[in-house]
Order: structure tokens, then C-alpha cells, then sequence
């Protein structure tokens, strides 16, 4: 009742199935042999089952199979198997059609359509804008004086998790490693804009994962599976037990290539949150985005101390956070 077909295999006489598949020995009423080929040696169907009482399959399935095709390559419906959509697998060394006569052996095959995994971290879900900074798009002037426009990437959620979003499903112990890329768009004028991004993780509240179970017909309920397969933020959960994550990205977008400052903000940023802090982060967001200047091209560096309205300079404390370094090269200076 909760398991499902991933695999199907073709084994001949008395030779074992392969490790993780089930011979179909017999047929459904255990009275007669099922062996698929009358007139020579005795060939049987192997299965290989998911079992969705194993608590791992509810994060990660293996591919079910879709649909299953008989092909005889004499009649040319190798070639009409290529014209159809989907990932498909010939068991080309598995003839179920095997004669005990050489001159009467027409090959008949086993082809199998793949379909797509389904488990809860399997799904790729589209990724959405959930906040900004600022809200609407602006003008700036540039460092050479000139008035722009910034307008907000509208294709960046796409840019930031190209393959859809995708959960991970770890023990409470095992957070999920916090990551760092660099993207550039371009947008209808040709002008680019260059992203820098950090995708970190966070326990998924048990609203939204049951939201998706429900969503993608995953409700565990009509399974006799029992109880505790899922265990969200804010229970009470032992150390065998899985806690569901949902990636977040945070991103600065900007004119300029300036990659290394960006990323440096944003773990600034990322390692200010995970103490308690009497400013907001939106205010270090602000100071950054807004009042923070960036010099002209050649001129000299602006170093910005994120931590430095923190820092009490009579007890002697010093900041701990390296200082984000904002420089321009030269329009003069040769290329790095």
C-alpha cells in the first residue's frame, strides 16, 4: 500500500535479480509460473520498489516509471521509440523473446519511461521576490556625475535559483552549509548588472511544508505510515529525527563589478544576525545601499566598518569585522 515501482528488469532462468529487485516468480492467483517466454528459456520480470514507509523516501524518491513499451528492432520501433518525449531506457541485452531454435529468435524488448522524482526535497518550486531594499526603483548619480536610473531585475529570482528552489531535509544538527555566487544580467539596453548572492538556509515552518504536501498530493495521512515521518522547527525532535530547511538568498545588486565588497557585506551582514544585535539589520542594510558613497573611478578607497555604531571606543573595544573596502579603478588603468 506504500510502495511504489521505480525499476523493472528482465532475469532468466534460475540467475538472481539484481541486489534491490524482487523476481515475479509467479501469477497473481501463486498457481502458475510466470514465466513471460513459453517457447525457450524461462525469463521472468524483476522489480525494484520505493517504499514510502521508509522516512528518507518521503524527502527523496527514485524515478517511478511512467510507462512501459514492448519494442521489437526488426520491425524498426527502436526508431519510433526515439520520437517520443520523455527519458526513456532500452533493455537491449534483455530479450524476453529468447528461442531455443536459432532461426527462430525475433528480439523483444523492454523499454521504460522515467518520470520525475517527487519527493518533498525533489520538487524544484519557483522562487519569489519576498522583500526589497528600496522598495521602488530610483534615480542615483554615478561617481562620474551623470543621473541613472536603477531599475530592479525583474528575472533575478530565476538567476538566483535556476534549477527552482529545492528543500533540504537534514538532522537538527547538520545545518545546511551557507553558499556564495556571482551573477550578471543584462537587461533590454544591454546594460549589465552585477549580483552578488548568499543562499543560506532555515528551518521551513510546518504551515508551509504541509501546504506542499498537500499542493503535490504528498499528505502522508493516507499512507499507513503511522506518525512522526516529518518533524518541523519548534518541536521537540530526537536526534534520529529530520528538520525540513527552505533556502533563502540575499542579494546586492549593483553598476559595478565590485564582487568582492558586495559579498563581504552580505556575510558581514549574515554574522551580525546570528547574535542578538540592538540595531536593526535593516539599518545596516540602509547604510550600506543608500549612504555609504562609492568614489569616483582612480579615487581613493572608501572603507565602511558595519559593526563600527556597535562598538563602545572608551571601554576599548575594537571591531571585529574587517572593513568593506569600496574602490573604482582608474578609466585610465589597464585591465587586471
Amino acid at each position: 500500500k506504500t510502495r511504489f515501482v521505480v525499476d523493472l528488469d528482465v532475469v532468466y532462468g534460475s540467475a538472481e535479480p539484481p541486489e534491490g529487485y524482487t523476481r515475479l516468480t509467479h501469477t497473481i492467483s501463486k498457481a502458475f509460473r510466470a514465466n513471460i517466454n513459453k517457447n525457450g528459456p524461462e525469463t521472468y520480470l524483476a522489480v525494484k520498489y520505493s517504499d514510502l514507509a521508509n522516512r528518507d523516501a518521503v524527502y527523496h524518491t527514485a524515478q517511478t516509471l511512467q510507462d512501459i513499451f514492448m519494442v521489437l528492432p526488426s520491425k524498426g520501433e527502436v526508431e519510433i521509440l526515439q520520437q517520443i518525449d520523455g527519458e526513456h531506457v532500452l533493455l537491449e541485452d534483455k530479450n524476453m523473446n529468447r528461442s531455443s531454435f536459432t532461426n527462430n529468435n525475433t528480439p523483444m524488448l523492454l523499454a521504460l519511461r522515467r518520470g520525475p522524482r517527487s519527493g518533498l526535497c525533489d520538487l524544484p518550486l519557483k522562487a519569489a521576490v519576498r522583500d526589497r531594499f528600496p522598495l521602488e526603483d530610483m534615480t542615483v548619480r554615478r561617481p562620474d556625475g551623470c543621473q541613472e536610473e536603477i531599475v530592479f531585475p525583474i528575472q533575478l529570482p530565476m538567476f538566483c535559483f535556476p534549477t527552482g528552489v529545492k528543500l533540504i531535509a537534514a538532522d537538527k544538527y547538520s545545518y545546511p552549509e551557507v553558499t556564495s555566487r556571482s551573477i550578471v544580467t543584462t537587461d533590454g539596453q544591454g546594460r549589465h548588472k552585477y549580483v552578488a548572492c548568499l543562499v543560506l538556509y532555515e528551518p521551513a515552518s510546518e504551515g508551509s511544508v504541509k501546504n506542499l504536501q498537500e499542493v503535490y498530493a504528498m499528505d502522508m495521512s493516507k499512507y499507513d505510515t503511522g506518525s512522526g515521518y516529518m518533524t518541523f522547527a519548534g518541536e521537540n525532535t530526537s536526534e534520529e529525527e529530520m528538520v525540513v530547511y527552505e533556502p533563502k538568498c540575499l542579494c546586492v545588486v549593483s553598476n559595478w563589478p565590485i564582487y568582492r565588497s558586495l559579498k563581504r557585506f552580505l556575510m558581514q551582514l549574515y554574522t551580525i544576525s546570528l547574535s542578538s544585535c540592538r540595531v536593526p539589520l535593516e539599518r545596516f542594510v540602509s547604510t550600506f545601499v543608500s549612504y555609504t558613497p562609492l568614489p569616483r573611478p582612480g579615487a581613493s578607497e572608501v572603507h565602511l566598518h558595519l559593526d563600527k555604531a556597535l562598538v563602545d571606543v572608551e571601554a576599548g573595544e575594537v571591531s571585529s569585522l574587517d572593513p568593506i573596502v569600496l574602490h573604482l579603478p582608474s578609466q585610465k588603468a589597464p585591465p587586471v
